[in-house]
Formats: structure tokens, sequence, C-alpha cells
């Protein structure tokens, strides 16, 4: 049996054996790095510009920052053919319009950690939108088969991001609750009851069109305002992007490099099991390596360069509860 099955067997071996649990980028991580990118009619696939502008989209998805082509990141775009793995067939859109989907090297994104810049790899949680809007043929609900202006950009900056943008259903559920005119008026009371069933955080409100500007007003779950003029539909779905965006980055980037004891009481064959793979698939840890056994648990030192309270929002997802912690590590309880 391998020691990482059973951690009662860790005692005989630890002096003779490390077994290295390495992190691997998930399937939805993996779609961060595919981007598909419009050519001119002279380009080819092969061509430097749209090379560098798949890597560009890249490196804003991982560092949820517009890339600055002189800033810091612009030695990792002196070679963008480095960085291409792969690229699709091109798709013709029509006689003069033809888009061909690039695969960029996921590791890039630990080129931009070592750089001490930080690197958000996952999760991208869906972000909820109750909006009405008005584009100056009445009052309309944003749903998923909405195709209007402001449809179109808020699409496009969740494809830049790789940041799913969730709407409601708007069925007779939710009508029941929730009137166009209460939304308008942010009045989110109905808002509240009829997301329930979605989940618990959102941003709901109006957005209006007055000849060329949009006039955005929302309010989110918790209270907070957003109320701004914008030039366009464009540049109204950037800003509510980067809202989302910021906190998001603060919570879940990692960079550079670092280490930190994790020690799980309380574990069996099977948790153990289900926590190495738990640490394999994240995309913010390096290494997970058990280290020895003692009577209450398992230790492991974890290469990470997550702070410890990331990771203890990581751990938070499986069934487990903390139990203390500090700068160098977490003790955590496994609760079957």
């Amino acid at each position: 049996m391998n020691i990482c099955e059973d951690p009662s067997l860790f005692a005989p071996f630890i002096a003779r054996l490390i077994f290295v649990c390495l992190s691997f980028v998930t399937p939805s991580a993996f779609a961060i790095f595919q981007v598909s990118v419009p050519l001119l009619e002279e380009q080819t696939r092969d061509a430097p510009e749209a090379q560098s502008q798949a890597v560009t989209q890249v490196l804003e998805r991982i560092t949820g920052q517009v890339v600055d082509p002189n800033g810091r990141l612009a030695g990792v775009l002196q070679e963008p053919a480095r960085w291409i793995q792969s690229s699709g067939f091109l798709t013709e859109l029509d006689e003069v319009s033809r888009v061909v989907t690039y695969t960029v090297n996921p590791g890039i994104a630990s080129r931009v950690r070592a750089m001490q810049l930080p690197v958000w790899l996952e999760p991208r949680p869906p972000q909820w939108l109750w909006l009405v809007i008005d584009e100056g043929l009445g009052r309309e609900a944003l749903t998923a088969d909405s195709s209007g202006e402001l449809a179109r950009a808020l699409r496009a900056q969740a494809e830049r991001w790789q940041l799913p943008l969730a709407l409601p259903q708007w069925d007779a559920q939710d009508l029941s609750l929730v009137s166009y005119g209460e939304l308008w008026g942010l009045f989110l009371e109905g808002v509240e009851l009829a997301h329930a069933r979605y989940g618990d955080e959102f941003v709901a409100g109006r957005a209006l069109k007055r000849g060329q500007q949009w006039q955005l007003a929302v309010k989110t779950s918790a209270g907070e305002r957003l109320t701004q003029s914008y030039p366009s539909a464009d540049a109204l779905a950037a800003d509510l992007f980067r809202y989302w965006l910021e906190p998001l980055i603060d919570q879940y980037a990692v960079s550079g490099e670092g280490e930190l004891e994790l020690r799980v009481a309380g574990l069996d064959g099977q948790g153990y099991r289900q926590l190495i793979r738990y640490l394999r698939r994240s995309s913010v840890i390096d290494q997970a390596m058990p280290t020895r056994s003692t009577a209450e648990g398992v230790v492991l030192r974890v290469l990470t360069g997550a702070r410890p309270d990331q990771l203890a929002s990581l751990l938070a997802e499986l069934p487990m509860s903390p139990v203390a912690g500090d700068a160098t590590g977490l003790d955590w309880v496994w609760m079957p």
C-alpha cells in the first residue's frame, strides 16, 4: 500500500521516504490559458502581434490587472512565441474576419509569481447581477437571452477576464418577488428574497442609456452603492468587472513562494486520501509533503505562495474545522 493511502504507515518509512504531491492546473483553471484572437487580413497564426495579444490577455486574466506593455511584465511580452503552447484552427467569421484560438503555456503563471507579482487562478466564483436596462426602448431585465449593447459588453468582459457572469432566471418565482420598478428604484427587499435560491452575494440595480451616455446605479447585497456615468456600454461593463475583480484578487491571488506547516488531527485513511487529492489539485499549492505522523494526526509541509488566511479559506471547502494558526502553520481537525 502507498503511504499516502494510510497515515498509519508514515512512522516506519518517514526516515527513508518523502512523498511529493505536485499541484496541477485543474480543468476549470486551464480555460484561463485559452484565448481567441482576431487576425488581420494579412496575418497568419504565427503573427507576433496576434501571439502577443494572446499572451497579454492571459497575463491580465491571471493578475486581474490591465497589463502595461512597458511595465514589469514587459520582459514576458518580448518573446510571445515562447509562451504559445499551441494554436487551434482558424475560424472564418466572414470573408475578411478570422479568429485563431491560442493555448498559452500555464508555466507563465509560475514566471509571474517568481517576479513577486500576484497570480490568481482559482476560484472564479460567478458574479450575480440583477439589472434592469433601458437603452431607449423601455425597461427590460438583463437575461441570458439579452442581445442589447450592454449585454454584449458584459459578455465580452466576462470572456476577457474569465470571470463568470450569472443572471437570474426571471421566471414566475423571481417575478413574484421582484418588479422592474422596485429594482429601478434600488428597493432590494424582493431581490434579497428571490436571490436566496441562487446564493448569497449579488449586485442589483439599473442601467440607463441617454444619447451616447450610460448611467449605472446599483447596490450590493452588503449595502454598498455604485453610481456612475460612462461614455459607452464598454466602459460601464469594464468598471463593473473591476469592482468585482479587486476583492477577488485580494482574497485569492498568491505571489512568490513560501512554506507553511499543516497539522491535521482526526484523519483516517479515507480522509487522508481526500485531503491529499484536494491539495494536489489546488492551483495555489506547489507541493504538499507529509513529514510525520503523531498520535493526533498528520503533519504536512506545504510549499505555497498563499497566505495562511488564504490557505485556510481553501481548506474550509473540506470537512475540516480550524483549531489554531499563525504565520508559520495551521492546526485543523478533520470532521467526517
